[in-house]
């Protein structure tokens, strides 16, 4: 079941991603929009905190980890771009710790 659920993980990602960062999408643009991705996330994840659902600073990976599962490559690009001022650069640095290459 284990195989199973990760197979249908890994289509779920692979389709978001087709949808939000097709082939024909201009580079730019792509950047845009996982800026985007991870600007939601991040502030659900504060609002989830005002309201008191969250304690501050605990889990936050895990709210960011679908704009880092769909758009890993564009957010480390983003941070790397903007010399460490873009928001995604200090979660860019451990991410990218983490990234595997093939």
């Amino acid at each position: 079941k284990a195989d199973t659920r990760e197979e249908a993980f890994r289509q779920l990602r692979e389709r978001a991603r087709q949808a939000l960062l097709p082939a024909d999408v201009e580079e730019r643009a792509g950047l845009r929009r996982a800026a985007a991705v991870y600007q939601v996330q991040l502030e659900m994840f504060q609002e989830r905190v005002r309201s008191g659902r969250q304690k501050a600073g605990k889990s936050v990976e895990f709210w960011l980890c679908a704009a880092w599962d769909i758009c890993a490559e564009e957010l480390c690009r983003l941070a790397s771009t903007h010399g460490g001022t873009h928001p995604t650069y200090s979660m860019a640095l451990e991410m990218r710790s983490r990234m595997k290459y093939r």
